[in-house]
């Protein structure tokens, strides 16, 4: 069964590779990455973005000049970013937004409702939640949390991925434009 399944996920990445685009950032902070991202969602026909990366919510500040290796403390100055899925829905208003809610120790419901609100906030079709600490115990479970609707868990499963992908595609595909 396993071995069917690869196979399909190989035919597949055969018949749609040519649709996946690595773009590198040059610097790599977030500014870059927002600017990239931007340029991406407004020059190609995507249908479905997924925000699966985990921008930072400060930058440290740079300094001028050498930092003195005598100094027995060291203090970094950091500044807040921008939150880069708030500019996606300006970028590609008709792109299926999937973004993701990372917590730690929180119930279930504290969980999903940030994750309501953060679909509220950054105007996305669905935020990905789930625990920090289910995640390291070896039960990672993802909540799907979309505006209107109930919030959907996928348990812990080795194809926790496939069915999450298959669920948004699902939705992206229904979805009106």
């Amino acid at each position: 069964a396993e071995h069917r399944r690869l196979d399909r996920l190989a035919e597949t990445w055969r018949t749609h590779r040519d649709r996946l685009h690595l773009i590198p950032l040059v610097r790599g902070t977030v500014g870059d990455y927002s600017r990239t991202l931007e340029q991406v969602l407004k020059s190609e026909p995507i249908d479905v973005v997924f925000l699966a990366i985990a921008v930072s919510d400060y930058e440290p500040e740079p300094l001028a000049g050498k930092l003195e290796s005598s100094e027995g403390t060291l203090l970094i100055r950091c500044h807040r970013t921008p939150k880069v899925i708030r500019s996606v829905r300006d970028w590609a208003p008709s792109a299926y937004l999937a973004g993701f809610k990372l917590l730690s120790r929180v119930s279930v419901e504290a969980l999903i409702e940030e994750a309501e609100r953060a679909c509220r906030i950054n105007r996305a079709d669905l935020v990905i939640a789930n625990d920090l600490q289910t995640l390291r115990a070896g039960r990672h479970t993802v909540h799907l949390v979309r505006p209107g609707s109930p919030a959907e868990t996928l348990g812990p499963a080795p194809d926790l991925a496939d069915r999450l992908v298959d669920r948004v595609f699902g939705w992206a595909g229904a979805r009106p434009r």
